[in-house]
């Protein structure tokens, strides 16, 4: 309870400059408590918001695949990594996705095209 009194000041202190960050907190607290929905919400929130950030764009493709909907955790990953390819997270999540989805050559050769020098290249090897 006194989180959420902090959280719901915070967001009526926020400016539109500041709105983002206390997005993130809520979406974050939202998914801690397996709310899904309200995560999602906040996250959507989000992208909207800052439609560059690639944070809450994984975060929503990680709600995805945790709750089944791979196709859509499938096509959020490949936004993420198509704008960061180093993001091994991403990479990882959206070979698993597609995985889930029998596309399981496409996985491949997503984890094909992670650069050696990666740190998690073993990982996605």
């Amino acid at each position: 309870a006194p989180a959420k009194e902090s959280m719901d000041q915070a967001d009526r202190l926020s400016t539109p400059a500041t709105r983002w960050r206390t997005l993130l907190v809520q979406a974050q607290a939202a998914e801690s408590r397996d709310d899904y929905r309200q995560a999602e919400t906040l996250y959507g929130d989000l992208i909207k918001l800052v439609p560059g950030e690639v944070l809450p764009k994984q975060a929503l493709a990680d709600i995805y695949k945790q709750t089944g909907r791979y196709q859509q955790a499938a096509d959020l990953y490949g936004r993420v990594v198509s704008a960061d390819p180093a993001n091994a997270d991403a990479v990882l999540g959206w070979a698993d996705s597609l995985v889930a989805l029998h596309e399981t050559s496409t996985a491949i050769t997503v984890l094909d095209a992670v650069n050696e020098n990666a740190l998690r290249y073993v990982d996605e090897q």
